[in-house]
């Protein structure tokens, strides 16, 4: 049998929870956390071991739901704790390599309207080549000479093809201007046209 001073304070709880607002509930909570950190801290751990499936379809499912604000308390958060959170991406790195350079992948051919089927699709269509070199190319390999890099014209932005490092580097360097990688092969053509008069006198 439940005695009375512990329906008493029941009864007292329901009634408080019926007339305090959301945010003094809130302030509530925050106060409880404060005076015991610690215990708060393992509860939730505790849980998120305990359900790990269940806590990362709420988090997806949060984060989509809420995306802006979710950016929003990130950018918070790095402005205010620079150190703290330049510490923690470093560590997720070291732990998480192969899908840190996904994300940095994908993160980097947004910028050009691009996905990486789309872009497996591209070498698919240059024959797996570099389309200016015509050296074979590949997505995630470490050689410069064989890294896919996506081509844009830097006036109108639009994707022009996908090249080499080196290639890439070129015509970087040359600012798209053909008329610099024009004089510049007729350098080198002149160049070897002397050397091959010199050895031949």
């Amino acid at each position: 049998m439940m005695c009375n001073a512990l329906r008493r304070c029941i009864l007292v709880n329901t009634l408080t929870m019926r007339v305090m607002t959301p945010e003094q509930r809130r302030e509530r909570d925050r106060a409880k956390y404060a005076a015991n950190p610690e215990y708060y801290r393992n509860k939730a751990l505790r849980y998120a071991r305990a359900n790990k499936e269940a806590r990362a379809e709420y988090t997806r499912k949060y984060r989509a739901d809420n995306s802006e604000k979710v950016t929003a308390s990130k950018a918070r958060a790095y402005r205010e704790h620079p150190e703290k959170a330049a510490a923690y991406a470093k560590k997720y790195r070291q732990r998480h390599p192969e899908r840190n350079k996904e994300t940095w992948r994908r993160q980097n051919l947004k910028k050009y309207g691009l996905t990486p089927h789309q872009v497996a699709v591209m070498i698919g269509q240059q024959e797996g080549c570099c389309a200016s070199c015509t050296n074979v190319i590949m997505r995630g390999t470490r050689e410069a000479k064989r890294q896919a890099h996506v081509d844009h014209c830097h006036a109108t932005g639009r994707v022009r093809g996908i090249l080499c490092q080196r290639c890439n580097l070129i015509l970087g360097h040359a600012k798209d201007q053909p008329s610099v990688l024009i004089a510049a092969a007729k350098y080198l053509t002149d160049r070897a046209t002397r050397e091959r008069k010199n050895d031949n006198d």
